[in-house]
């Protein structure tokens, strides 16, 4: 009765092994809950929860009088709003890597705070991961070490470097990068964290803003010109030399 009770015993903690080792496998590894608090008077604040987790705010005012609202202002699918009272904890979940953007209001004073689900492997986000930059402009890029469980907001520590600096040059610690020769390079991120070393790439394009690029008709007249430049544009209309007989 005793040999029978035994393995009965061990055939349930077989059977509940091979249960967890399958619930592991279909969900993944457990994502940790990230809570974090944030005040109506912070600026350009950027919160980060890993895909699949879960992130609770709560605001740093709620001892105030008055009223308090959190707004969705961005979310292109990248977060699931799970809990959204007003003057109480908003929770939401991870759902895609992205960046979403959101507002809280107490009275008459706001802030914009932005959420971004970071992936859920190991490794270093660089955002953004392209860029287009006119000769002599100079941009910031971030990167950010991921756990892959939590989303450890290790921004400190990162070296950077360009494939080719003689058309963009980037700082070594802040990531400030510049557009200095038209052509495209890469600009890469270094951590070493966990045992081991993390790197991500940047694909960066240095225009020059006042190049005129023609077009031609058929006949192979010029008739326009459009500027390179985003924000700078050049038309040309090519005319006849009514003083050249011709």
């Amino acid at each position: 009765m005793k040999r029978k009770s035994l393995a009965i015993l061990l055939a349930l903690c077989l059977v509940f092994s091979l249960m967890t080792v399958m619930a592991s496998a279909a969900g993944g590894e457990a994502k940790e809950v990230t809570y974090k608090s944030l005040s109506v008077y912070d600026n350009n604040v950027i919160f980060r929860v890993v895909k699949g987790g879960r992130i609770e705010i709560d605001s740093e005012d709620l001892d105030e009088e008055g009223s308090f609202i959190w707004s969705e202002e961005e979310n292109d699918g990248v977060v699931d709003i799970l809990d959204n009272q007003e003057g109480k904890t908003l929770v939401l979940k991870g759902l895609k890597v992205g960046t979403a953007t959101f507002k809280l209001i107490v009275d008459n004073d706001e802030t914009l705070f932005d959420v971004q689900v970071v992936s859920d492997q190991k490794g270093v986000t660089i955002t953004p991961e392209s860029l287009v930059l006119a000769l002599g402009e100079s941009r910031k890029l971030d990167a950010f070490y991921s756990t892959g469980t939590t989303a450890t907001e290790i921004e400190d520590g990162f070296t950077w470097g360009s494939e080719d600096p003689d058309i963009a040059e980037v700082s070594e610690y802040s990531g400030v990068v510049k557009g200095l020769k038209k052509g495209v390079t890469t600009i890469t991120a270094h951590i070493h964290q966990d045992g081991r070393n993390w790197s991500k790439s940047c694909t960066v394009m240095v225009e020059d803003p006042y190049e005129i690029k023609y077009s031609e008709s058929e006949n192979g007249k010029i008739v326009g010109a459009e500027s390179a430049a985003r924000e700078n544009t050049v038309i040309v209309t090519a005319k006849p030399d009514i003083h050249s007989g011709s």
